[in-house]
């Protein structure tokens, strides 16, 4: 057996439990404090844990020594292949190049030397969640997306037709992560951008034509992130504080503006016309409302949720 980290192997296998997906298995650590205790917990211990019932719960126990056992084979083909585990918890731990396949797989198989060359030259890493012998299949590029999202600053959509699966990266990094979205206008005739497109109509996405619209956006983000900050810029207003005034807006006063905008439905046009705000301010500030729970779309408009 290779020289483990405390836990690695327990979080090597909790991501390799039936039924327990990165969210039950976060709150099982929140709950129970690491997973070396979650491997050790009784059922009923387990199910204290928000959204473990009895039939998750039981699967854990059920299938606690395969998944250590397979955790164990897994950490050691990385090994072989010249990878190794990093957790959450580590010092090193990085994120450049995520797989959706496992890092025994090159995908696409032209970009080897491009990731030896991150890896030999000391640029970064290649990281993958599934296991080494995992092959590239659609399934996997959902969750590989949310990833990627969730560790960037914001998300540019460079060309997406009406089902590309950069419409849910798009969706996860302004809901989920609360992160700036940008995409390319295309040829309004061209298969390839009508969800990119759809995208800018709709005000999901702020419209850029040249870098500099992305390096301005992402300034403020950047010294949030920098700060330790972020995740309290997007944290929706607690239940009950309604009624709190201004302050309880989310996105300053651009998203005041908006939302007082909002008072009768209007398209994000005539949001503009209102406000003087440009499009790119209002399709955040809607998101964040939308996120917050105080605006929906109707069609074409935006509208208070009365």
């Amino acid at each position: 057996m290779p020289n483990i980290a405390v836990d690695t192997l327990e979080l090597v296998a909790l991501s390799l439990t039936p039924g327990l997906g990165p969210i039950r298995a976060r709150r099982l650590l929140d709950q129970l404090g690491s997973a070396k205790a979650i491997f050790a917990a009784s059922q009923r211990e387990l199910e204290s844990a928000e959204g473990i019932g009895s039939g998750v719960s039981a699967g854990i126990v059920k299938h606690r020594g395969k998944a250590l056992d397979r955790a164990g084979k897994e950490i050691q083909k990385a090994e072989q292949i010249g990878a190794r585990v990093i957790t959450r918890g580590d010092e090193e731990y990085p994120a450049i190049v995520v797989l959706g396949c496992g890092l025994g797989h090159c995908y696409p198989p032209e970009n080897l030397g491009l990731f030896d060359a991150i890896v030999d030259g000391g640029h970064g890493a290649v990281v993958s969640e599934l296991p080494c012998d995992s092959p590239p299949e659609a399934r996997n590029f959902p969750a590989r997306n949310r990833l990627i999202s969730g560790m960037s600053l914001g998300v540019l959509v460079i060309e997406a037709g009406r089902k590309s699966g950069a419409l849910i990266t798009a969706r996860q990094a302004a809901e989920d992560h609360g992160r700036e979205v940008y995409a390319l206008p295309g040829r309004v005739d061209s298969e390839v951008c009508e969800g990119s497109l759809e995208l800018l109509k709709s005000g999901g996405a702020q419209l850029v034509t040249q870098p500099s619209d992305i390096v301005d956006g992402l300034e403020a983000p950047a010294w949030h992130a920098h700060g330790g900050t972020h995740e309290a810029r997007y944290t929706p207003e607690r239940a009950g504080q309604s009624e709190a005034g201004a302050s309880s807006i989310p996105g300053g006063e651009a998203g005041r503006l908006v939302f007082e905008a909002c008072a009768e439905p209007r398209t994000p046009d005539q949001i503009g016309q209102a406000t003087g705000l440009e499009m790119s301010a209002i399709g955040q500030a809607v998101t964040m409302l939308e996120i917050s729970g105080l605006v929906r779309r109707a069609g074409s408009r935006i509208e208070r949720v009365r």
